[in-house]
């Protein structure tokens, strides 16, 4: 409850200080008298109205207007040329607070619209709609709350039931679209085959590459084997190399036996010559020098033919170098060539031709 209230340079008033009663207080003067400036000056700070300064006095000075509750406090509204503020027990200073009072002023002072009337208001209530009425009696009996909450259900009511308007349509739209996808089952099924055959298909290229791969060591392979395709005709002319080295052999003893007799019947004849008839033995002597001559030819010949056989000797080792090559490059062919063909799945024709 408001117990006084203290107006300074409002209006009409320079310094006016007003003090209440307990229950109804009434204002009575002539007109013009600053009665309404007292009731504004209340309702200033109350409700932050008038808004503006044209309420300010012409004579200028701090318009200020000081309020005392019955439980002790006070709540000043100041309007200066600088600031615009409120001040709560002369310690809390209230500013930037818009077009409405703070909610402090309205704690404090715990006064509505319908607890001041001015002399050009309507009758109490009587002048009021039902509802109007109704809804100040609610506020009286603090279960204004009620309309507020109903006020409230009835939005939430509206908003709910367009949304489920809005979503049963977007339901009916999705249904529709959704039509369109059904053979997705059977696509999905196609799918995982297509990925399938793309896998087979993947480890196929692989398996082409590597067979690829085998098969240019397969031509490798019989490209230097081509190169000993003749290896069956050495084996003749081996054997035949090393009949004649044997028959050599046997000749060169025979030619070394008659070479040493050669030798000896050779210092015979000379010893022969120093004794008398030498004539009788001088055609023994030129036959066996024709024999000698005739043995180192043959020695000659037999040089010729074991170098001949030598060479054949060497040939036919380096023909067993290449039967062993040849061994080695079927072992790594047989173990380059698969059992079976990657590509068709058949048997592979391991044979070199």
């Amino acid at each position: 409850m408001i117990t006084q209230v203290e107006i300074e340079n409002f209006q009409s008033h320079r310094h006016t200080i007003v003090s209440l009663v307990d229950g109804v207080n009434v204002v009575i003067g002539p007109s013009d008298a600053g009665k309404s400036a007292v009731f504004r000056a209340i309702n200033w700070v109350r409700s932050n109205r008038p808004l503006g300064d044209a309420f300010r006095s012409n004579w200028g000075g701090d318009t200020k207007v000081t309020v005392t509750t019955s439980d002790g406090h006070t709540i000043q509204r100041i309007r200066t040329d600088r600031d615009n503020m409120y001040v709560l027990d002369n310690e809390l200073i209230l500013k930037a607070f818009g077009t409405e009072p703070p909610e402090e002023v309205f704690t404090l002072l715990q006064l509505d619209s319908f607890n001041v009337q001015t002399q050009d208001d309507g009758p109490f209530l009587l002048s009021l709609s039902p509802g109007e009425a109704a809804q100040l009696l609610n506020r009286a009996a603090s279960i204004d709350g009620i309309d507020v909450v109903i006020g409230n259900l009835k939005k939430e009511h509206g908003a709910i039931t367009k949304a489920i308007q809005f979503n049963t349509a977007q339901l009916e739209k999705y249904e529709n679209d959704t039509k369109q996808y059904s053979n997705l089952p059977m696509l999905t099924k196609e799918v995982d085959l297509l990925e399938y055959m793309d896998q087979m298909y993947v480890e196929l290229g692989a398996n082409v590459t590597k067979l690829e791969g085998y098969i240019d060591d397969y031509r490798i392979i019989q490209k230097n084997l081509w190169k000993y395709r003749h290896i069956s005709k050495a084996d003749v002319i081996l054997g035949s190399a090393n009949e004649k080295v044997s028959q050599s052999k046997t000749l060169e003893q025979a030619v070394v036996a008659q070479y040493h007799f050669i030798q000896q019947y050779s210092s015979t004849a000379e010893a022969l010559r120093c004794l008398p008839n030498m004539s009788k033995a001088d055609k023994h002597i030129n036959t066996a020098e024709q024999g000698l001559n005739m043995a180192k030819a043959l020695k000659q010949a037999m040089v010729s033919e074991n170098e001949l056989v030598q060479h054949m000797v060497d040939v036919s080792e380096d023909i067993e170098d290449i039967e062993e090559r040849i061994k080695a490059l079927e072992i790594q062919y047989h173990d380059i060539a698969p059992d079976v063909c990657p590509v068709c799945g058949g048997p592979m024709n391991k044979e070199i031709e």
